[in-house]
């Protein structure tokens, strides 16, 4: 559950652009396009950082590891009604019957 302001954050698909002028999946082209052959470890700094890194994160509600890029595990922004993501309160749950199933 995530509030419309993260929600646009994944928006970005992980398949390439389709052919055509302008990608920037493209090798060419007037914007340079990406390097053939290039370790992306490399050239990107924060590449580490994206990724699921098990010692950093954890819920802030049960300690149980989640995302990098994440506040609240799956379970706790249900229960509590926060976003998983920045963790601010979008819905009120106070009249919900929820189970501990």
């Amino acid at each position: 559950m995530v509030c419309n302001k993260c929600e646009q954050k994944l928006s970005k698909v992980g398949c390439p652009d389709v052919w055509k002028d302008g990608a920037r999946n493209t090798t060419g082209g007037k914007d340079g396009g990406r390097k053939v052959g290039g370790n992306m470890l490399l050239t990107h700094k924060t590449a580490s950082k994206k990724y699921f890194d098990p010692y950093g994160s954890k819920c802030k509600a049960c300690t149980k590891k989640i995302e990098t890029d994440h506040a609240y595990c799956n379970k706790c922004s249900y229960e509590k009604g926060f976003c998983k993501m920045c963790g601010n309160k979008i819905m009120n749950t106070k009249m919900y019957k929820m189970s501990n199933v």
